[in-house]
């Protein structure tokens, strides 16, 4: 069982803090966002057929915008026992870990150059908690933050396959820095050249 002590996840110094820095990609996928809809309107009050078009086009990369912007968003978090609190703007969400039905690592690369970050989602009946594993500085989480989510996770009696699963990937993050592709998961040991 996990200890009742409170442990600050990605906890980094205020006064170390990177601005937002955009990139060239984000900011013409913003423009995007923005000029469609335009478009969209545009043909809209015209009463034109393609103006269906448009609105098929934006609505996903609307879904997809809002994805990026939560994940972006500044956050704090911090682990007591088995109970996560993680606290965006002024709203603060928990869950205990150790009853989680619902556990999952979402990693999304898209349109991301920097370091992709994996986005813990865990739930009960009703509380569904996101967090983002990632320090204040946009850093990776240590290795010892990582390995103690596991074990939150793992640390109720009988924790559900979900939270096994997810605890193991954390692990793997903690070990090796990353979640390894199944080419570094293969043994190539016993492939065999053939010389004729």
């Amino acid at each position: 069982m996990a200890d009742k002590t409170l442990r600050v996840l990605g906890n980094g110094d205020p006064a170390n803090r990177r601005p937002v820095e955009w990139t060239h990609h984000e900011v013409g996928f913003i423009v995007f966002l923005v000029l469609l809809p335009i478009f969209a309107l545009a043909a809209t009050v015209s009463l034109e057929w393609h103006a269906l078009v448009f609105w098929a086009v934006w609505s996903p990369f609307l879904v997809k915008a809002l994805g990026w912007w939560r994940r972006r968003r500044p956050q704090e978090a911090w682990l007591e026992g088995s109970v996560l609190s993680v606290r965006r703007g002024g709203t603060v969400k928990r869950c205990d870990l150790a009853t989680v039905q619902r556990a999952d690592l979402v990693t999304s690369m898209f349109a991301e150059p920097q370091p992709s970050f994996s986005e813990l989602r865990v739930g009960q009946k009703k509380v569904e908690l996101r967090y983002v594993l990632k320090t204040a500085e946009e850093e990776a989480l240590s290795a010892g933050e990582l390995r103690a989510l596991a074990e939150a996770l793992e640390s109720g009696e009988r924790p559900s396959e979900a939270a096994r699963s997810a605890a193991a990937r954390l692990r793997e993050i903690a070990r090796y820095g990353h979640e390894r592709s199944w080419s570094e998961r293969v043994d190539w040991s016993h492939r065999v050249s053939r010389r004729d």
